[in-house]
């Protein structure tokens, strides 16, 4: 859940949205859905790097769009500063800990927090605080139910209404944005 200040109002966006990142085939599909101002939407989004095709599915629509930037590998940037040791999460038994790093640091106008498990690493939450373009902004994301590895390989393919559509131009719809994945 999350709030943008758009013309003069307060928008609250309650969105939730499901992550495949598959970093040996440089892919990542997205799905989300939820409600932006009162609004209920659903898009899904395949980036696939391979083609270099970022694929936009939507209201019974397909865009296709050149990917102009590389694949990014999941990683906790290099002047991340730990804010903290190993804090553990989980139940009362002696097997049910779950080890957590938290990192803190500044990209270009965003200052983040954000917390891994220490093995397998899995993102746990992150907080982004800052400015996009001059337009402030919060996010706050949590992650759950991650599993390793991917558990349905379909969400990859687009859909067939995709493939009788041509490539259009490159816009700024086609770069990844901020947080931990840069989504």
């Amino acid at each position: 859940m999350g709030g943008i200040f758009r013309e003069g109002q307060v928008t609250l966006d309650e969105l939730l949205t499901r992550i495949a990142y598959d970093q040996n085939n440089t892919r990542l599909a997205l799905s989300t859905s939820g409600t932006t101002g009162g609004v209920y939407h659903k898009v899904d989004f395949i980036y696939n790097y391979t083609e270099r095709i970022l694929y936009t599915i939507e209201g019974g629509n397909c865009i296709k769009t050149p990917l102009t930037q590389p694949f990014e590998r999941l990683c906790t940037p290099k002047d991340a500063v730990m804010t903290w040791g190993k804090t553990w999460l989980g139940g009362a038994g002696p097997n049910d800990e779950l080890w957590i790093l938290g990192f803190t640091g500044q990209l270009n106008n965003i200052s983040y927090h954000m917390s891994f498990s220490q093995f397998p690493i899995i993102p746990v939450f992150e907080t982004l605080i800052g400015d996009i373009n001059g337009d402030p902004m919060y996010q706050n994301s949590n992650f759950m139910n991650v599993t390793v590895g991917i558990q349905d390989p379909a969400v990859f393919t687009p859909p067939p209404l995709c493939k009788a559509v041509d490539v259009k131009p490159p816009d700024s719809s086609t770069r990844r944005s901020h947080g931990i994945l840069k989504i």
